[in-house]
């Protein structure tokens, strides 16, 4: 690849039931990409919606050509699970950086340049937005705080705003632990992306993003089972990185 060139970007877009938000949020993706000059593609990751994001996939995918591409799951495998299935498909592109937002309209993704630029500025593997002002009630941002700090005394991450939809990886980081991803349901899989982060000892650049009120729909992370599932997940993923942990210490004690 020409390293004059720009970086190329694979973009993409975890939606459940965003019907309504897709054709703007995808259309802002589009637009800036094309406008900045990347070689790029925008992704929706369709989590078994029951709406008529498919029919809209299949719409924007004959508006904007190659630009957009949509992968699809039968049934919902959750946030962790949409995920995955963007950044592998990413990465089995063979883009230079991979990216999301979420689809919901909160996020800007135009501002996936001034998380680029601040991870070249930087030499970063990893730029990790974070909300500048939270545009939810204050519950949700009570909610988010009392994430923040379980999921970091559990899994021992240190993100500053793990929970922020809006995320770019340099591919050489990512493709050290995409394949290890386990979470599915609920909002552990940030947490477990970060602490990978960690652990592969990447560089980070944390980017302050603009954040708005959802343009339709409703959310759904603060229900109470989704909170319980996350909290089972968050264990689990400890449990995982503490076997990692004494396998590694046993082979290295063998040695």
């Amino acid at each position: 690849m020409d390293t004059s060139a720009k970086p190329s970007i694979a973009f993409f877009l975890p939606a459940w039931n965003e019907a309504e938000n897709l054709p703007f949020v995808v259309g802002e993706a589009v637009d800036h990409l094309d406008k900045q000059g990347h070689e790029f593609v925008v992704i929706i990751v369709n989590d078994g919606s029951k709406d008529d994001t498919s029919t809209v996939c299949k719409r924007l995918e004959s508006l904007y050509g190659d630009k957009v591409r949509t992968e699809t799951h039968i049934r919902n495998l959750g946030y962790g699970g949409a995920l995955q299935t963007g950044l592998k498909t990413g990465l089995a592109m063979g883009y230079d950086w991979i990216g999301f937002c979420d689809a919901d309209g909160q996020f800007a993704p135009q501002e996936v340049s001034k998380l680029l630029n601040e991870a070249l500025s930087a030499n970063a593997d990893v730029a990790i937005g974070f909300r500048i002002k939270r545009a939810d009630n204050w519950t949700r941002k009570l909610i988010g705080h009392a994430w923040q700090l379980l999921s970091r005394a559990i899994v021992k991450h240190e993100a500053f705003n793990v929970d922020c939809g809006f995320k770019l990886f340099k591919r050489e980081g990512l493709k050290l632990f995409a394949d290890q991803l386990t979470a599915m349901q609920g909002a552990a899989i940030s947490p477990e992306i970060m602490r990978y982060v960690k652990e592969h000892q990447l560089r980070v650049v944390n980017v302050g993003v603009t954040h708005g009120p959802r343009r339709y729909g409703k959310q759904s992370g603060a229900k109470i089972h989704v909170a319980f599932s996350s909290i089972r997940e968050l264990n689990r993923i400890n449990r995982k990185f503490k076997r990692a942990l004494k396998h590694h210490d046993s082979k290295e004690m063998a040695a």
